[in-house]
């Protein structure tokens, strides 16, 4: 199912797919989702899982918020050497000026795929 620290598809960060955009099924009807999701066991761990996370909501933002404040001297560093923050990166969607401007849009991309999921769940 692909390696747990792989979330570039997971929070819209490439420009070669869909998985950009925060609407849309992407995988569900891959081979081996689309089977798993002709059980309705599997389905009903998906919602309750989901409905976990859904009201979780605040405190994940919350927590994106303090890993960018924890973060942010580092980027820092890591900008001054690499140059990042203003520049496009392959496979980055968009590029920004600030660091702060890409947490923001992080936290307005899960905001609204969270939105797309309960209505479409």
């Amino acid at each position: 199912m692909g390696p747990i620290w792989d979330f570039d598809l997971a929070f819209g960060n490439n420009n070669y797919s869909d998985c950009k955009f925060p609407t849309g099924f992407w995988i569900k009807n891959n081979a081996w989702y689309s089977r798993l999701f002709q059980d309705p066991t599997f389905v009903n761990k998906v919602r309750s899982r989901f409905t976990y996370y859904k009201g979780q909501q605040s405190t994940i933002l919350e927590k994106m918020d303090t890993y960018a404040k924890l973060l942010d001297l580092t980027q820092a560093k890591n900008d001054l050497r690499w140059d990042l923050i203003g520049n496009y990166v392959w496979p980055n969607p968009v590029a920004f000026d600030t660091y702060q401007e890409e947490v923001d849009y992080m936290k307005s991309w899960y905001t609204e795929r969270m939105d797309w999921l309960e209505a479409n769940l």
